[in-house]
């Protein structure tokens, strides 16, 4: 049985959000222990000195090397509690998943409810058996299940694999003058596939709700951010939404129903934060993305913009702390950092700032050198005079 307030949380992770939270576990009083998978991940080479004791190297990068899983266990229970663990991938395999509750570990979130979020299709279902409505979409396996799917929704649309993906990585667009049969020949050389099929909306925005639960059920929700995307990856995070009050409002009831209908299936053990992306077309009709159990990039504007920011929400309930309320000390304008040149440019800005007023602009995050050129390096929010000559 878990203890109700835990000083020891563990996460999987090779990613670089467990490190942009360590001042809030810092604030308070919680040792992070993190299982990695590589020396060459963003988490690693984050951590500095701290990687030497806070968590485990699996081998190879096999999620499922017993030994180290187990040594990983003993890392987060090493004050003799049943210590939570935590994700910042959703895409963590689910045997490794098994075998930390084997090992005596508590998932939050749990196995389930990770589980239906891995593959697209049933995360889609999962939409509608919390009371949301996704955009119009189709399994898709064969060339023929392609041209049903034009048939039924017509185009434009999006083909996406059904798993691991990011940044709009492993997706296709269809334009209503593509071959269908041509575009499936060059894109899909075998016969089958495991995809599905989304049609296109008119777009107005798309926007971000985070949302956190803690272990007595008390729900707490950062009001809504705004996205702007260049070629599937945030490139902008604008928080509070510039948006009117009726569609604010629209889309926090519908982020609190998702939250509470969590309830109905206390199988999934949901505690921690759940980050919910909507889309609204130009009707003002709202449909429900994508589910992101962990921090969210748009997320990390809350670090300046909230009193209280995603990461103190996601380690609070994580652990087993009760929920703070937050508010909006100011506005932010978050800027995602996609490549070497954009990355010179913050330090020196940053620099440049510092030394004028402080809160010019501020660094919030360290960049991984090994990322790719479009991959995110780092973010840059900025506030005060700001805001009005960047939009």
């Amino acid at each position: 049985m878990a203890i109700e307030s835990a000083n020891i949380v563990g996460c999987t992770s090779d990613g670089q959000l467990i490190w942009l939270a360590l001042p809030a576990a810092s604030d308070m009083d919680i040792s992070i222990r993190v299982l990695w998978t590589s020396v060459q991940s963003s988490v690693f080479q984050l951590m500095g000195w701290w990687q030497e004791w806070a968590g485990i190297i699996v081998p190879n990068k096999d999620w499922t090397n017993n030994a180290s899983l187990a040594h990983f266990a003993d890392l987060v229970n090493a004050d003799g509690g049943s210590n939570p663990v935590t994700t910042e991938w959703e895409n963590v395999p689910l045997e490794t998943l098994s075998q930390l509750e084997e090992c005596g570990l508590t998932l939050r979130p749990g196995y389930h409810f990770l589980e239906e979020i891995q593959d697209r299709l049933t995360e889609k279902e999962l939409a509608k058996k919390l009371g949301a409505e996704p955009v119009p979409y189709m399994s898709v396996s064969t060339l023929e299940d392609l041209k049903n799917a034009v048939y039924i929704h017509g185009l434009p649309a999006i083909l996406k694999t059904r798993g691991w993906w990011y940044d709009g990585k492993w997706q296709w667009r269809i334009s209503e003058k593509d071959n269908i049969e041509l575009f499936w020949e060059q894109h899909f050389s075998h016969s089958s596939a495991n995809l599905i099929f989304e049609k296109m909306i008119d777009l107005e925005c798309e926007l971000s709700v985070i949302g956190a639960v803690d272990i007595h059920g008390n729900i707490e929700l950062l009001w809504p951010m705004y996205n702007i995307h260049e070629e599937g990856i945030l490139r902008y995070t604008i928080d509070p939404a510039p948006i009117s009050e009726n569609m604010k409002s629209a889309v926090l009831w519908q982020a609190q129903k998702i939250i509470e209908h969590t309830k109905r299936y206390p199988e999934w053990g949901y505690i921690g934060i759940l980050t919910m992306e909507f889309f609204i077309d130009t009707s003002g009709k709202i449909y429900l993305n994508e589910f992101a159990p962990r921090p969210h990039n748009s997320g990390h504007a809350s670090l300046d913009s909230r009193s209280v920011n995603q990461n103190h929400l996601w380690l609070g309930t994580v652990s087993g702390r009760s929920l703070e309320k937050t508010k909006i000390d100011r506005p932010v304008i978050m800027r995602n950092v996609l490549s070497e040149k954009e990355l010179h440019m913050m330090h020196s800005l940053w620099w440049v700032s510092w030394m004028k007023t402080y809160d010019y602009k501020k660094l919030s995050h360290l960049p991984d050198q090994n990322n790719a050129l479009q991959r995110k390096l780092g973010h840059i929010n900025y506030f005060w005079d700001q805001i009005e000559k960047i939009l």
